[in-house]
Formats: structure tokens, sequence, C-alpha cells
């Protein structure tokens, strides 16, 4: 139950800063770091599983988004800024682990999925 909460918690904080509202990032850092100090089997199941789902659904949406209101070049300067986003998320709060992972999430989401 606990568990639950707190990875809710830190889904919706993520998401919340995704969206551009200001977020305190020192409890996300600590939270992610105790659950590496519990283990990486319990940072990758209680929350980095977890949070590259909600990440792809979250950048599926962003995709639909910008595909509809900008210009090829446009939408790759801001799928960039996705990415450099996720890498300042990984620097900052996530463990250097779940780098690749994210980016693969946002290149697919945001690239993979509407190439031919």
């Amino acid at each position: 139950q606990i568990k639950t909460r707190l990875s809710n918690t830190l889904l919706d904080l993520i998401w919340r800063e995704r969206a551009e509202e200001d977020v305190n990032r020192e409890p996300i850092r600590n939270i992610t770091k105790m659950l590496m100090d519990l283990g990486s089997s319990v940072y990758e199941h209680e929350f980095e599983t977890p949070f590259l789902q909600v990440s792809a659904k979250f950048y599926r949406a962003e995709s639909q988004k910008f595909l509809e209101s900008c210009d090829c070049g446009d939408y790759l300067k801001k799928v960039e800024r996705c990415l450099d986003e996720e890498m300042d998320r990984v620097r900052q709060y996530l463990d250097p682990s779940t780098e690749k992972k994210i980016t693969n999430v946002v290149e697919k989401e945001m690239i993979a999925n509407y190439t031919l």
C-alpha cells in the first residue's frame, strides 16, 4: 500500500514537471535514491517500470499534439527538447541505468511510431 502510494506520488510529480509545473526535485531524488539503496530490483519494479509506462503514455499524447501544430522542423526541435529534458531528469534524480530506457521510450513514441 505504501509502495503504491509512494510510486504514484513520484509519477505524479514527474508528470507535473513535464507539464511545466514548478516541482521540487529534492524529494524525488531522495526517494529514488532510497529505492536504489534497497536494491536495483526494488527500484526497477516499484518505480522504473511504471515510470517508463507512464512516460510512453505521456510522449504518445505529446507527439499527437505536436504533430497537429508543428511542421517537421519544429517537431524535431520539440523531440530534441524532450530528450534533453529526460536526460536532465536522469542527471538530477533518476538512476543512471534509466537513461537508455527513457531515451528509447521518447524516441519510440515520438519518432519510430511515425516513420514509414
